[in-house]
């Protein structure tokens, strides 16, 4: 069952599943969730009916997206196809771990979705296996303000 906001209807004592979108477009703005009241940004929830109650969800507009190409190359000894992972750190400082394969010239490349500008970190690292002792970049620090960038971080040798 769906309903439409603002709402202001009875319902009965119970524990409900609310979910409002992830995005939406009002008056041909886009806007993507940016939190509920205590600052989780998942658009659904339970919630506990037992007495009166206002739900509120918080929306910021969204200027613009940006596909963020981050690329680079391994330079220690790695087979074609090895996983690296790119640690992604936030405006907000929350993490984000993306992976990607290496090719047969050891170079690797992902996309990721920006939707908020702000100062972002960006390290790659690749596992130890048996065949090598694995290898971390330095941290690469961005500003982005939502025009289309592209990085890349090149992982060098322990």
């Amino acid at each position: 069952m769906s309903y439409q906001t603002p709402l202001d209807q009875l319902f009965e004592d119970g524990i409900y599943e609310v979910e409002f979108p992830a995005t939406t477009v009002l008056n041909g703005i886009p806007y993507k969730i940016s939190g509920w009241e205590d600052g989780r940004i998942n658009p659904t929830r339970t919630v506990e009916l037992d007495q009166d109650k206002n739900i509120n969800v918080n929306y910021v507009e969204v200027k613009e997206l940006t596909e963020l190409i981050i690329s680079g190359t391994v330079t220690n000894q790695v087979a074609e196809g090895e996983e690296v992972t790119i640690t992604i750190t936030k405006p907000d400082l929350s993490e984000e771990l993306i992976t990607a394969l290496t090719n047969s010239l050891k170079e690797y490349s992902a996309t990721k979705e920006i939707i908020v500008a702000g100062v972002y970190k960006f390290k790659a690292s690749v596992s130890p296996d048996a065949g090598y002792e694995g290898a971390e970049s330095g941290t690469a620090e961005y500003t982005i303000n939502l025009a289309a960038r592209s990085i890349t971080i090149n992982v060098v040798a322990a």
